[in-house]
């Protein structure tokens, strides 16, 4: 920067006194680098202070400012390597530029005159760039970014604190919103998002959002996988989400004309009166809103007396979707691994664990954390595995297993008394005995004592011996107030060799009473006489 005449020459008289660099910035009231850097020059111009100070104004500034001379006749330069060199997208001009001065130190050409001529050169060789224009449709999509310039603002106790600017905009009509947060974290990102499609009335069917980590889990030119929080609120309001392609704004071109204006007409505004006051977060959004609405209002030209509220209130707002009957509610989210119990845990609840299916072992989940849920949800697809009443209590069960996920081994160990008595009956034990049985077992010996006799009971005893003998049986030991499996298993034991015993086996042709069997006769049958 060149300084003018006047300051020039007040810094060479102070320094013919002999006065210090600190000492001239301050009476001058400068600052104390640019003094440095004028004394640079007046040692490099080869002069003492007195003979700088008996030049003309004219004089003086070309012998301080030389002119670079600039290099008219460029046919050396071989602009086509350098071109086909910036397709290399770690490479700009000023790269070229400099590597062009050291490999010609004599080529003694400014920067702002070797990109001039670059672009002239490419727009005789290569023909000016071809832009796609891009096609809108009423109510189809809303396109999202932040602000690239942070607000300043200070609060009621004095303290200065920087906003960050979310802007949202309806491509068709130019409609935009702007909204000042905190930080640009997910969650901020979500509340500008349902403060959009408050202030709009409405949602689109398509969500366009940035490539930014807090929104997009994988980047791909095609199609680009959202986060699990994104997709969530997305559900919710029936759209469908879209990122863009990595380092191509043109799907989001309208939202970066959006950042422009709000930089000029809202940001700039509010900036031109002086510092911005707000009690807090709220009450700047407030002063935002009202140069929103004022921006909305303004004519697009001159020509045309028609304004981007106008155009989105008569076209597109008729076609946007109702909003939810509930607002979508901001929660948090975390990435968890079940572990080989098919439970993920929550350390901030206090160490509670909540269920999910069992093929999910070892594998990552998305988990959303609401004041009153704990929604569970599949990391590849966003099916909603698991839906927990969340628990904050520090003592108590702290395992929480739904009836879905619970495993074979785990449903045999929460059977129910009617699932036993049912056991009981289609095997042929008569009904009252095995309800009064299994009831008075329960009653005396708790669910877990209860659960692994009965379950022993069916799988043995129900299929080793007679259902007459174990109704017996099982009628005797509710006489005795007697329920282990071991008495049970000795009772069966003993009416079937009592039965055993009582059997009469007769030889002498004549069935017995109790057994009508008849012996077929055939050659090999012994006769006795």
């Amino acid at each position: 920067m060149r300084l003018p005449v006047s300051i020039i020459r007040a810094i060479l008289t102070l320094l013919q006194q002999k006065k210090s660099c600190r000492f001239i910035a301050s009476t001058i009231g400068i600052s104390k680098s640019v003094v440095n850097k004028l004394n640079k020059r007046i040692h490099a111009s080869g002069q003492s202070v007195d003979e700088l100070c008996a030049l003309s104004d004219k004089a003086l500034l070309l012998k301080l400012y030389p002119r670079k001379k600039a290099l008219k006749n460029l046919n050396d330069v071989d602009w086509a390597s350098i071109c086909q060199w910036l397709n290399n997208k770690h490479v700009n001009l000023l790269v070229a530029y400099e590597s062009l001065l050291s490999q010609k130190p004599s080529f003694d050409i400014s920067y702002p005159y070797f990109c001039r001529k670059y672009r002239e050169w490419r727009k005789e060789n290569k023909g000016a760039p071809v832009i796609t224009n891009n096609t809108y449709i009423a109510g189809e999509k809303m396109e999202i970014d932040y602000s690239g310039d942070l607000l300043p603002w200070i609060d009621e106790l004095g303290e200065i604190h920087k906003a960050h600017i979310f802007v949202a905009c309806l491509p068709y009509s130019g409609y935009l919103f702007a909204y000042a947060t905190a930080d640009e974290k997910t969650a901020s990102w979500v509340e500008g998002v349902i403060a959009a499609f408050d202030f709009c009335g409405g949602c689109p069917k398509v969500l366009v959002v940035d490539n930014a980590k807090a929104l997009v889990r994988t980047a791909s030119k095609e199609e680009g996988t959202v986060t699990a929080i994104v997709k969530d609120l997305c559900d919710h309001y029936n759209i469908t989400p879209w990122s863009c392609k990595p380092y191509s704004p043109q799907e989001k071109n309208r939202v970066e004309a959006s950042v422009r204006l709000v930089q000029t007409w809202v940001q700039g505004q509010l900036e031109s009166v002086g510092p911005v006051f707000a009690k807090n977060l709220m009450y700047l959004n407030k002063r935002i809103l009202e140069k929103v609405v004022e921006l909305n209002a303004r004519p697009l030209s001159a020509a045309k007396q028609i304004s981007r509220e106008k155009r989105f209130l008569e076209e597109e707002l008729p076609l946007l979707n109702p909003l939810p009957e509930t607002k979508y509610e901001v929660c948090d989210w975390l990435i968890l691994v079940v572990d080989k119990s098919h439970c993920i845990k929550i350390h901030r609840d206090k160490g509670h664990r909540y269920s999910v299916p069992a093929s999910y072992v070892h594998k990552k989940v998305n988990v959303r954390l609401s004041d009153e849920e704990v929604r569970i949800f599949d990391a590849d697809t966003h099916k909603e595995i698991g839906c927990h009443q969340r628990c904050y209590e520090e003592r108590g069960c702290k395992t929480h297993i739904l009836e879905a996920h619970l495993t074979e081994s785990e449903k045999n160990r929460r059977r129910e008394p009617q699932y036993f008595v049912s056991q009981f009956v289609k095997k042929g034990v008569q009904e009252a005995v095995a309800r009064n049985y299994v009831d008075e077992l329960w009653t005396n010996s708790g669910d877990f004592v209860s659960r692994q006799r009965l379950h022993a009971v069916t799988r043995k005893l129900l299929y080793m011996y007679c259902p007459e003998i174990l109704t017996e049986a099982m009628a005797e030991a509710i006489e005795f107030r007697q329920f282990s499996y071991k008495f049970l298993k000795e009772l069966v034991e003993l009416k079937e060799q009592q039965r055993l015993r009582q059997t009469n086996f007769n030889f002498s042709g004549n069935p017995s009473e109790e057994y009508d069997y008849v012996t077929p006769s055939h050659n090999n049958v012994r006769k006795y006489e």
